[in-house]
Formats: structure tokens, sequence, C-alpha cells
């Protein structure tokens, strides 16, 4: 699959062919038509975003399908009960 990969700090992405990722239990692997960069991806060149390595595929936000069903990401995973503040066990 082609993707926007992050090979150096403090540069911009490169567009490369990567290995296709196997879902693992719970995962699905989403088909993307559409896809956008946003400001954690901007902050992550920029080496402003921590716990980032070398090799991450950026693009926080897309749509696609998964087999015949249309599907949204949402990278959000645990913000909690509270709609102000995010949780402890807050991921993106």
């Amino acid at each position: 699959m082609n993707a926007l990969v992050l090979t150096e700090e403090k540069s911009l992405p490169h567009y490369k062919e990567v290995a296709t990722p196997v879902p693992k239990a719970g995962e699905a692997l989403v088909q993307i038509k559409v896809a956008a960069l946003n400001h954690r991806d901007v902050w992550i060149t920029k080496g402003l975003y921590p716990g980032i390595q070398l090799g991450t595929i950026l693009g926080s936000d897309g749509a696609g399908y998964v087999g015949d069903r249309k599907v949204l990401i949402n990278p959000n995973i645990n913000w909690g009960t509270d709609e102000c503040v995010q949780s402890a066990y807050y991921q993106i």
C-alpha cells in the first residue's frame, strides 16, 4: 500500500510503498478512499508530538470501506465520560 511516512525528525513525510498491515483481533483493515492530514500530523512533522517514532504513517483522518461497509475513522480511544476533558486512558 502507499502511505505518507515520517522518515526523518522535523521533516516532511515521504510518499512510499509499505507493507499492508495484517489486522489483529478486534481490528479491521480499512480500504481508504479519502484521507486528510490534520494538526496532529503537522505537529508530528515539526517534532512537537511526544512518543512518535520514525517510520510512523501519517494521516489521522480518513474514510473508506471494510468489506462492503462504509466506515469513518475516528482515531480517538477512551475519551471518558466527561465531554470537557479526556480521561487518563485516552489514546490516539
